[in-house]
């Protein structure tokens, strides 16, 4: 969704957007796209992307939320917003089975090429994830990120659901987990507003973060990472910001 110069905003307003059962998918770009004055509003609590078994394979990132893209001088430069009820993206399989995203970007990519930043806010999780294997990027080439909020870009929570949350999952992520960072200036900071926990992870669930893109040895990637002037707030609970049970996490370089 993209909004032309001069242009009003573009919006979307909807229920679950995509479902998928049983597919194998491969998309040459984003599956989703969000930049310059689209406006999108989900309509419900129910996920609004749901994809059950089979495979996603994508050579950029899941989602994209980003004001003044490729060509700015095309765009309306008004930051693109995301408002659902309930959870943006689910992933699911029936054991032993294991549905299988495999992303050259991120997951999901908050980012701006100048003011203002894009915002983005749930009434559920960002991932939910059970039974599956995800990867993000390339540990032999990038640090790319499972998720990322920067450039002034806001991610909120409303209700009390985790962020992130992974069931007998796996994630490989060449630049970690999430960052939060980037923040253009004091005022502007890019900013995690958490309703509930940030990280959930349970029966046995992975994650690698290791990346030989810094040199062998080099200590990357960070699970998490809040920095350059960015913002955590929350949670707005009594449970832990970050939960495990029964999993495995390395995130040491090679």
């Amino acid at each position: 969704m993209f909004s032309e110069q001069g242009t009003g905003d573009t919006q979307l307003s909807v229920g679950r957007y995509l479902e998928s059962v049983g597919s194998s998918v491969t998309v040459n770009g984003d599956v989703f796209r969000f930049v310059d004055g689209a406006r999108v509003v989900g309509v419900g609590s129910g996920p609004f992307a749901r994809l059950a078994g089979g495979s996603v394979t994508i050579s950029g990132n899941f989602l994209t939320l980003s004001n003044n893209t490729d060509q700015p001088t095309l765009g309306n430069g008004h930051a693109p917003s995301v408002s659902l009820g309930g959870t943006f993206l689910e992933l699911s399989a029936e054991s032993p089975a294991r549905f299988v995203l495999d992303a050259d970007g991120a997951v999901v990519g908050l980012v701006s090429n100048g003011l203002p930043a894009p915002s983005m806010t749930l009434g559920g999780s960002l991932v939910s994830a059970r039974n599956a294997t995800i990867s993000a990027g390339d540990r032999t080439s990038n640090t790319i990120l499972f998720a990322f909020v920067g450039d002034g870009s806001t991610l909120r929570t409303t209700g009390s659901a985790p962020l992130l949350v992974f069931d007998g999952s796996s994630v490989d992520a060449a630049g970690g987990v999430l960052a939060v960072t980037r923040s253009p200036s004091a005022t502007v900071p890019s900013t995690l507003t958490l309703g509930g926990p940030l990280f959930v992870a349970t029966n046995g669930s992975t994650f690698n973060t290791t990346s030989l893109r810094q040199g062998p040895g080099a200590l990357c990637c960070a699970m998490f990472q809040v920095s350059e002037g960015a913002r955590l707030e929350g949670p707005q609970s009594s449970a832990a910001l970050i939960q495990a049970d029964g999993s495995t996490f390395v995130t040491r370089g090679a």
